[in-house]
Formats: structure tokens, sequence, C-alpha cells
């Protein structure tokens, strides 16, 4: 039950932190459709310093209940597919190919290197 309780706060903190900062990117924005724009490459940055974030954790020598908060909980409420996925298809729809193409391709690749140097760097210094 532990576990689970330290799932669930872990996400809700990450889900809350996201949520927060996808409202703040899209209050910065001139209309409504610009605020979907930049909300959805806040989302985008968000995957990317999760996936850091997640790679740091996958790298270092951290107990099973740090995991789970942090690793499970916390980036797995922080970031989201489901999200970058509906803005992916959302370009597609609107036609906007070269737009979608270039955030899919940010998206993934970049939140591939992001994991990678998390694991690094976390290797690097958990020795």
């Amino acid at each position: 039950m532990l576990e689970h309780a330290l799932v669930g706060v872990g996400a809700g903190a990450g889900a809350m932190l996201r949520f927060s900062i996808a409202q703040r990117a899209a209050a910065g924005a001139a209309t409504a459709n610009a605020g979907k724009i930049h909300a959805m490459w806040a989302i985008a940055g968000v995957n990317v310093i999760g996936s850091f974030g997640l790679g740091c954790l996958a790298g270092s020598k951290t107990s099973r209940k740090r995991s789970l908060l942090l690793g499970t909980g916390a980036c797995g409420g922080f970031t989201t597919y489901s999200t970058f996925a509906v803005d992916a298809a959302q370009l597609l729809r609107e036609q906007r190919y070269g737009i979608s193409a270039l955030f899919v391709t940010s998206s993934c690749i970049g939140s591939i290197v992001a994991a990678g140097a998390g694991w690094a760097v976390a290797s690097r210094f958990s020795h």
C-alpha cells in the first residue's frame, strides 16, 4: 500500500506541475490559438525535461521507494505521451505538416537524447 501511495503522491505533484507550466505558457499568448501553440511547445519541453529526470533516476543507484515516488510517480505524472499524440494529431488535422514534423521529431529525439544524457550524468556521479 505504501508503494501505491508513493506513486500517487508523485504523480499528483508531477501532473500539477505540468498543468501549471502549460497554463502559464498559454496565458502569455495574444490569442487563444497562439495559446494552444505555446502550451503545445511547453508540453514538448516538459516531456524532454521529464525524460532527463527519469534518465537520471535510471542511471543512479536509488532505492525502490525513491524510484516509485520520483520516477513512476513524479516523472510519469509530469510527462505526457497522450497530450503529445493529440497535439501532433491536431497539427495533422489542420494540415500543418511542416510544424507537425518538427514537433514530432524534436519531441521524440529531444526526449531520447535527454534521457540518455540524464542516465550518463547520473551514472558518472553515482559511482
